[in-house]
């Protein structure tokens, strides 16, 4: 299955506003050339007697080789589910240590400790969004094919 055909076969929909900056991106460097986004995803959960509409916001940036294109709903749970196979079902994962060594970054770096803090931060809003259930079928990797370009 796709990040597409699981964001259509459970409702997941996306609605994105251009902005200047993602304050998650602090590097002066590349942040001028991406493309931000405020992001609201929204997803109509199953619950007793009925649907219960969850909904998370965040800030996702994509490079110029997109052309300013908006995300769609496939891309950002592409990303949000990389970090949930990082992080596991329980959003405990790896240490923080263990966590910049395989990202090959400064164990001294308050800039690195933030990204960690956002990256976990990020997996347990998508498993409050989507529950246990999807959460770990994102988390186990379960969507192998990687959307077109």
């Amino acid at each position: 299955m796709t990040y597409e055909q699981f964001c259509t076969q459970h409702g997941i929909q996306i609605v994105s506003t251009r902005t200047l900056s993602n304050p998650h991106m602090p590097d002066v460097k590349t942040a001028p050339m991406m493309h931000h986004w405020h992001v609201l995803l929204t997803y109509a959960a199953p619950v007793a007697g009925g649907m219960a509409l969850r909904s998370m916001k965040l800030h996702y940036s994509k490079g110029t080789g997109h052309r300013g294109e908006p995300p769609t709903a496939a891309e950002v749970i592409e990303s949000l589910a990389s970090e949930a196979q990082v992080f596991g079902p329980d959003v405990q994962g790896p240490s923080f240590p263990e966590w910049v060594a395989n990202c090959g970054l400064n164990e001294d770096s308050m800039r690195a400790y933030r990204a960690y803090q956002a990256s976990k931060g990020l997996a347990r809003r998508l498993r409050g969004m989507l529950g246990q259930e999807l959460y770990n079928w994102l988390a186990g990797g379960q969507c192998e094919e990687r959307i077109a370009p």
